[in-house]
């Protein structure tokens, strides 16, 4: 019985241990922190996107919408033959135009589609949704307009 107390007792005192985080929270964490570069950079006076990338994001707030569609489609590929195009998505999200914002936080989420994490199959959810992508099955976490 002494050995048993004694036990209990030294649980309880031993430290608590941290899992090391995952691999998309790792990535989420990496996509916020290059949101938040290319944000403050959009911030600074005289810069901008690059023509080509330009051309694209304006074409999302076309008036026709098979101009918007061909748009995101080129932009969607773009991004696919080269992950580093996806910082002037970040820029798109700062139109002034709705429409390419919306079209802009699209494509941060299917460029960033996750399958279901970890944390979906254990089922730890917060107000029915996942505590690492919030349901969403992508690392892009963020509404429209944040």
């Amino acid at each position: 019985m002494t050995h048993l107390l004694l036990a209990i007792a030294l649980l309880a005192q031993a430290p608590e241990t941290t899992l090391p985080p995952t691999a998309a929270e790792i990535a989420r964490l990496d996509l916020g922190f290059c949101y938040a570069v290319e944000d403050s950079i959009a911030r600074e006076p005289g810069t901008n996107v690059p023509a080509a990338y330009a051309g694209l994001i304006d074409l999302l707030g076309c008036d026709s919408y098979r101009g918007r569609v061909d748009a995101t489609t080129r932009l969607e590929s773009a991004v696919r033959r080269d992950p580093s195009a996806l910082r002037w998505v970040f820029w798109g999200r700062r139109d002034k135009d709705p429409e390419i914002r919306v079209r802009c936080n699209a494509i941060l989420r299917r460029a960033t589609a996750t399958p279901p994490c970890s944390t979906c199959k254990d089922g730890l959810f917060y107000d029915g949704k996942c505590w690492v992508c919030r349901g969403l099955k992508s690392l892009w976490t963020y509404g429209p307009w944040d």
